[in-house]
């Protein structure tokens, strides 16, 4: 081999390693830039999950009291059927009496 055939395949060699390493360099930031806005994805998942959760906790928390709150109206309400009952009874007496 000459000096010449050396240095030009020497040449192609490094070309060669500077483009695979290029491309390397290229493919290796893709997978970190993917890595990274994975990971932010399932952060950004994680946190909307969470909130879903507390938001759901909240509207049981309220619909809880919705329904203690109609349970106690339709306990006085009750109560106050019967209490005005007595004097509905009273007044139709009154009514049907013959003067």
């Amino acid at each position: 081999m000459t000096m010449q055939n050396y240095n030009t395949e020497k040449a192609k060699n490094l070309t060669t390693l500077v483009q695979e390493y290029e491309t390397e360099c290229v493919s290796k930031n893709w997978q970190l830039h993917r890595d990274r806005k994975n990971k932010i994805l399932a952060l950004e998942l994680d946190g909307l999950v969470k909130l879903q959760d507390a938001v759901l906790e909240e509207d049981d928390e309220i619909n809880q009291m919705n329904i203690e709150m109609l349970n106690h109206f339709r306990e006085l309400h009750k109560k106050m059927v019967a209490d005005y009952r007595v004097f509905d009874l009273a007044a139709r007496r009154k009514k049907h009496r013959i003067h």
